[in-house]
């Protein structure tokens, strides 16, 4: 049967009585009547101090014939060898402790008047629980020449103190203790023995209620302490065993940390400053006896120093100049890295740019004139005018050539506003400026032409169609502007009243187009369908 507990980590002031909780003081006088008093409590055992243990313990078969009822009884009576006995973990190891439990006892005490009486004492509780089968490291601990004489010392003062009075309350962590020794004014004084009800034991020297001298304590994880305490904490030589055979031996400061030799059990050992549980300062060496490595460490590793192989070859180690350099050379390759990439945007906008001049060369009138509109709608006021003066310069004699001149000279009611856009309203503003110089004859000729053979294909995409009835529509606008001869007859009126159809059919156009762009795109006046297209 496997019963259920649960351990504490132990650390330098685990399960310190909490003077906060419930504290009360017994006094158990020693005189002659207490004598007959304990010896009746022998021979009958409270029933509520066998309810108060564990049931599945209680429930064990193991603990069912005579011998073993008997010492279960006994325990069961004594409120700190209860609390070892409940976190017992199955049901063969409660039976072991109740069976060292009664080797510990032995004859039992002395009496005045009836011989020996089996009496539970803190001391024997202490020697049942150390001379279980799983504390064999913690055993050993106490066997050695530097450990041992501080640990008979202590086990000599408990047993002088004897069982003396009683105090309990509540702890950390939930717990709940119990103290056997000597007292002053209902708080712990002299030598005694405290229990948790963990199953943590300590005993040792007390000074108004705190742990102040020599001790030794068995904590539920398996490791032990023997060593100094100061107003509660380990402070001064001591020696800590674990429970997987580690020792650590040495001086303890109010901080927590060690600077001793820490022995692993496979037999290599760090020798220095321990902080935190992990070696600080100091040097490590192997099982063997020599030594690895030593120096400064950075949470258990060591950062500054040097390592040294089998052979005695030393390596330096430092990992701080280390972080540096690489830090620095981290650095230095993300400098390379944004040059780089800058050269590649520089590069690639020359290649662009190149690339754009190039097509300049290969374009005819209608597609630099459109490509001029959209660059000035992209507000690309710059690479605009480059095309404009392109457009000029291999075509001087095309009626756009005319149209970009007097677009560039602000003269035109062109499509460029001077916001650099395309829009009717730039169209509308344009026209309503008293007219310019009037082209030739057969400039306005060749505009009129130009329109004249444009022809919308009938299944032209949106786009195209559009974009083209604006260049058609944008043309006629251009030749009102230019005061284009009219037909004979044609009065300034009808002149005006044309221009704001122009105006009404170039909004038209724009708006259906943009309808169907998508990725910022805005539609331009050019041609699809012309000539030369």
């Amino acid at each position: 049967m496997t019963i259920k507990t649960t351990a504490q980590e132990p650390n330098a002031t685990s399960n310190h009585r909490g003077r906060h909780g419930l504290l009360h003081a017994i006094q158990i006088p020693t005189h002659f009547l207490s004598v007959l008093v304990l010896s009746a409590c022998v021979l009958a055992v409270p029933a509520d101090a066998r309810a108060q243990v564990n049931p599945e313990i209680a429930n064990c078969a193991e603990l069912k014939d005579e011998a073993t009822v008997t010492q279960a009884d006994l325990c069961a009576a004594h409120v700190g060898c209860r609390f070892v006995l409940n976190v017992q973990k199955t049901c063969a190891r409660a039976k072991s402790y109740l069976e060292r439990l009664q080797a510990a006892i032995g004859e039992g005490t002395r009496t005045l008047l009836f011989g020996y009486r089996k009496e539970v004492t803190p001391d024997a509780i202490f020697t049942a629980e150390l001379n279980s089968e799983e504390r064999s490291n913690e055993r050993a601990l106490g066997a050695r020449p530097d450990v041992q004489p501080r640990a008979q010392d202590i086990g000599n003062r408990v047993r002088d103190a004897g069982t003396g009075d009683t105090l309990s309350g509540n702890g950390k962590n939930g717990t709940t203790w119990v103290y056997y020794g000597q007292t002053r004014d209902g708080q712990e004084e002299g030598a005694g023995t405290t229990i948790f009800s963990s199953g943590e034991i300590q005993r040792g020297q007390y000074r108004q209620g705190e742990r102040q001298g020599a001790f030794d304590v068995l904590h539920p994880t398996g490791d032990r302490f023997v060593g100094e305490y100061v107003n509660g904490k380990r402070v001064g030589a001591g020696a800590y065993g674990f429970k997987n055979g580690a020792t650590l031996v040495g001086r303890w400061t109010d901080t927590g940390a060690v600077q001793g030799t820490f022995t692993r059990a496979d037999g290599s050992r760090f020798e220095g400053l321990r902080v935190d549980g992990k070696p600080a300062q100091g040097r490590e060496y192997r099982a063997d006896g020599s030594l690895s490595e030593e120096g400064r460490y950075d949470k258990g590793v060591l950062s500054v120093g040097a390592r040294i192989d089998t052979e005695g070859n030393r390596i330096d180690i430092n990992l701080p100049r280390d972080r540096e350099a690489a830090a620095r050379a981290e650095a230095e390759k993300n400098r390379l890295a944004a040059e780089a990439e800058q050269q590649r945007k520089r590069e690639q906008a020359a290649q662009a740019e190149q690339q754009f001049r190039t097509s300049l060369q290969t374009m005819n009138p209608g597609q630099l004139f459109a490509r001029a509109d959209e660059l000035n709608a992209q507000g690309d006021r710059a690479r605009a005018r480059e095309v404009q003066r392109t457009l000029m310069s291999r075509f001087p004699e095309h009626p756009l050539a005319a149209t970009t001149a007097r677009q560039m000279t602000g003269e035109s009611g062109g499509s460029t506003t001077a916001g650099g856009g395309s829009s009717p309203a730039g169209t509308a503003n344009a026209a309503s400026r008293p007219a310019g110089t009037r082209l030739s004859s057969q400039t306005c000729e060749a505009m009129k032409q130009s329109v004249i053979a444009t022809k919308v294909a009938p299944n032209a995409s949106i786009t195209a169609s559009q974009e083209t009835v604006m260049f058609m529509t944008k043309t006629v606008l251009d030749m009102i502007a230019a005061n284009c001869p009219t037909e004979p007859g044609v009065t300034p009126a009808q002149i005006a009243a044309e221009r704001q159809t122009r105006q009404q059919q170039y909004a038209a156009a724009e708006n259906a187009c943009n309808a169907v762009q998508s990725g910022g795109r805005r539609c331009v006046a050019q041609n699809h369908f012309g000539p030369g297209r």
